[in-house]
């Protein structure tokens, strides 16, 4: 899991850059307020193309709010946790989170930003290139 939290840190902050640069969709201004579908969509087609295996998006509801976060096996991977005021940490990956398990679970898939259309994919490469400053 330690590759998996670090490429994830990666690639979270090279989100952060594209935002700074003003190089992100309208869709991302605000993040992670109201991005985790994409987000976990982007970041989930990184992480594999890293080889870091498969990864599935999980769906909650908690009350009025809906969130979206990566599961890989028993493991959560989480970039946008920080939107709500009751968790301020950045980044969550781990194979226990109370936070979660509050979620009423409406949905799992496997991601694919295939068929996601051009311009998700147009943002991608654009991150892509925001980590190519960065080093492993």
């Amino acid at each position: 899991m330690e590759e998996i939290t670090k490429k994830t840190v990666m690639f979270r902050d090279a989100i952060i850059k594209t935002i700074a640069d003003d190089s992100c969709p309208e869709t991302m201004s605000e993040f992670p307020k109201g991005c985790c579908g994409e987000s976990t969509l982007l970041l989930s087609t990184y992480l594999c193309e890293q080889g870091l295996g498969s990864f599935m998006t999980t769906v909650g509801q908690k009350g009025t709010a809906s969130h979206a976060w990566l599961t890989h096996g028993e493991y959560i991977i989480d970039i946008t946790k920080s939107q709500f005021e009751d968790c301020p940490d950045d980044i969550m990956v781990t194979n226990d989170s109370e936070w979660h398990r509050g979620f009423t679970s409406e949905a799992t898939c496997e991601n694919d930003l295939i068929g996601e259309g051009e311009s998700q994919r147009a943002y991608y490469e654009i991150i892509l290139a925001a980590l190519s400053g960065t080093s492993d």
